[in-house]
């Protein structure tokens, strides 16, 4: 299925998802980058550590790993109607400020298929919302 998004400068970018082993590679490559970074500022729920999102941030932008999983992710996607090859796309002058903003979309239309599991692991963890981690129980399925 494919998102069309309106970017920032107004260009119109449309992102079709990419096959599930595609997905994977980029979910483990975010998952491999982030491991280590300490996001129980964020749990805490009283403020928004700066420096929590600031080095997610670098994280994201400056890894390899996370760059070779998305390129591919690219040649589903369409730039005000002209498919994107690679990442030579964004040498054109028109294309280039729009470079960081098109990287996320294609990274969050890909991750969004697992975003519920993880969210709900988190939570279950308390790492959401800064509480406890819930008690399970084990009930039959129906």
């Amino acid at each position: 299925m494919a998102e069309k998004i309106i970017l920032q400068s107004g260009a119109e970018l449309e992102v079709t998802e990419s096959d599930i082993l595609t997905q994977h590679k980029l979910l483990n490559a975010v998952c491999q980058e982030v491991k280590g970074l300490d996001v129980s500022p964020l749990a805490s729920g009283v403020q928004v550590n700066l420096n929590v999102i600031k080095d997610l941030f670098c994280i994201m932008l400056g890894s390899d790993k996370i760059a070779n999983a998305i390129e591919p992710m690219l040649r589903r996607a369409t730039y005000n109607g002209v498919k994107i090859n690679d990442f030579k796309f964004f040498d054109n002058e028109q294309a280039k400020p729009d470079f960081l903003e098109v990287l996320k979309e294609v990274a969050r239309v890909n991750l969004a298929p697992f975003g519920k599991f993880v969210l709900s692991q988190l939570k279950a963890q308390g790492v959401a919302l800064g509480t406890k981690p819930a008690t399970t129980t084990n009930t039959p399925l129906k």
